[in-house]
């Protein structure tokens, strides 16, 4: 399920923070997938960092227990929070065949996650990240995000969430 689609303005390096009820997500495989689309360019960049998604497991709050990566180090792996990921982040960056977050559209660098677009051969690339929230009785996502200088209103990505470890995004 698409949460939504952002887009700029351009020379926003001003950090904002999105947040997603995902309750209606909760699964074994519960995964998250941030996709640029056509409309952003291939110098428009998309940073992330601090994706964090809080939980409840009896009272409905989430208070405190958390799956987060805060991208301190260059790895799809980072793990930060009190909860660990299922998975590292998967690269998918069509026109780069590793999962190297040093290179190619998706990186993490600078403390945090970089998405670019291909536009030379029409691909989105996207990074998904899979957590356990079947027990849980919420889930909340959050992440803070900005843009590079060049990024328009008409500039898009959307934020995915999938119950099934990513089978069907819609």
């Amino acid at each position: 399920t698409e949460l939504t689609r952002f887009a700029g303005p351009g020379t926003d390096s001003t950090s904002r923070t999105a947040s997603y009820d995902i309750t209606g997500y909760r699964a074994a495989n519960t995964t998250i997938r941030i996709v640029t689309s056509g409309s952003l360019g291939s110098s428009d960049i998309l940073y992330v960092d601090a994706v964090q998604i809080a939980y409840a497991i009896d009272d409905g709050t989430p208070t405190g227990p958390n799956a987060r990566d805060e991208f301190t180090t260059n790895t799809f792996a980072g793990d930060n929070g009190t909860l660990a990921w299922k998975s590292s982040w998967v690269e998918d960056d069509p026109g780069f065949s590793t999962q190297n977050p040093a290179d190619g559209y998706v990186q993490v660098t600078g403390g945090k996650l970089r998405l670019g677009n291909n536009n030379t051969n029409n691909t989105h690339p996207s990074a998904a990240r899979m957590v356990d929230l079947h027990w849980a009785t919420s889930a909340i996502l959050s992440f803070d995000f900005s843009t590079s200088s060049g990024v328009n209103l008409g500039d898009q990505v959307a934020v995915e969430v999938s119950p099934d470890g990513g089978a069907t995004y819609h």
